[in-house]
């Protein structure tokens, strides 16, 4: 078969996408079409050349401007899609997924879409009334679509067979595997606020216990960041931005993150407790895929609103000092996982040929 996969904007699209892809890819010619940024590099990065469609900040403020957006961007897709023929289209949500899907059901190309997250973006709530087939990472997400389109497949992660963390995974780090690891990141386009607040929470840690973190910053806070880390004598590795995060995964005894889908599928892969504090935004329902968690006992929540350097540093000290039987944890998060769904994933996808 000969496959458009659409996947952009941010990793938690784009993640389970190339994850897809490379189950494909073994039988079937994959087509990646994305935005520019840090969509088109990931799928770079990974081994896809990547066609970058459908402009950027397709924000739906003026509406005029977003019809007229979306009329070239329709446009585009119909072009490229008469020209590539495929025999299936699928959509993984971010900017270039509802044009590509709408341009496929013109062309009556089937279609499957993914959903990452419980409460579906917009592009996908839309896309689904196109789409023969939607495939959802969640049961809960079942009732924003229609349910005999839907399928459970899980949600599809770059990460499988994690073991424990190796003397090599601390070494890279120029970590010792006697102190406390902490993992704090804010998705793949990184949080000026989790930054901000958690340097501070850092600092006042630093008296508490003999800890050591890892924080992947993005570029706009990592110089700013560096200094205060350094000035303050902090046992850190500080990164803008981490390709292969799996090490800092094992190493870790918590996170502290988002809770973008990509985000809680990876805490899951690795079992990893965690802080969440979900995007403050009606348009990105984080807050849901945190209390997935959060219901499991895998996971404490803090609301952005309610976050500050002293809430997140008595977080962190409850955390290690409170007692926990591992063999629930490690129940909790089994209950949770969701394995092969990339393999899941691809056979629908092969289910749609004509």
């Amino acid at each position: 078969m000969k496959i458009i996969i659409a996947a952009g904007g941010t990793g938690g699209h784009v993640f389970p996408a190339v994850s897809v892809a490379r189950e494909l890819v073994k039988q079937n010619q994959v087509i990646f079409f994305t935005t520019d940024g840090i969509a088109f590099q990931i799928i770079k990065d990974s081994g896809f050349e990547p066609w970058a469609v459908c402009q950027r900040g397709m924000s739906s403020g003026n509406i005029v401007m977003f019809a007229i957006r979306m009329i070239q961007a329709i446009r585009e897709c119909l072009c490229i899609i008469l020209k590539v023929s495929p025999d299936a289209v699928v959509g993984f949500g971010g900017y270039p997924a509802f044009p590509i899907v709408f341009s496929a059901w013109l062309s009556r190309i089937p279609v499957l879409i993914h959903e990452q997250n419980i409460v579906p973006g917009k592009a996908n709530q839309m896309a689904g009334m196109f789409a023969n087939r939607i495939a959802v990472s969640f049961q809960e997400t079942k009732k924003y679509f229609s349910d005999q389109k839907c399928v459970l497949t899980g949600c599809p992660s770059r990460f499988r067979d994690i073991e424990k963390p190796a003397e090599e995974d601390f070494r890279k780090f120029g970590f010792k595997q006697e102190k406390v690891t902490i993992l704090v990141f804010g998705g793949s386009q990184a949080s000026q606020r989790i930054n901000s607040i958690f340097s501070d929470a850092a600092v006042l840690l630093k008296g508490n216990f003999n800890f050591q973190f890892i924080h992947l910053s993005g570029k706009g806070d990592y110089y700013a960041l560096y200094k205060k880390y350094l000035n303050n004598k902090l046992n850190f590795k500080l990164f803008d931005f981490l390709q292969d995060i799996a090490p800092a995964y094992r190493v870790a005894d918590l996170v502290i993150a988002r809770s973008g889908a990509s985000t809680i599928s990876e805490l899951i892969v690795f079992k990893k407790p965690s802080i969440l504090i979900p995007y403050p935004s009606e348009k990105v329902h984080q807050k849901e895929n945190a209390l997935v968690l959060s219901a499991a006992g895998v996971a404490t929540i803090i609301e952005e609103a309610n976050l500050s350097a002293s809430r997140l540093h008595n977080e962190i000290i409850s955390f290690f000092r409170k007692k926990r039987s591992q063999a629930n944890f490690m129940k909790s998060m089994q209950q949770l996982q969701m394995p092969d769904s990339e393999k899941k994933l691809s056979r629908e996808i092969g289910k749609l040929k004509k």
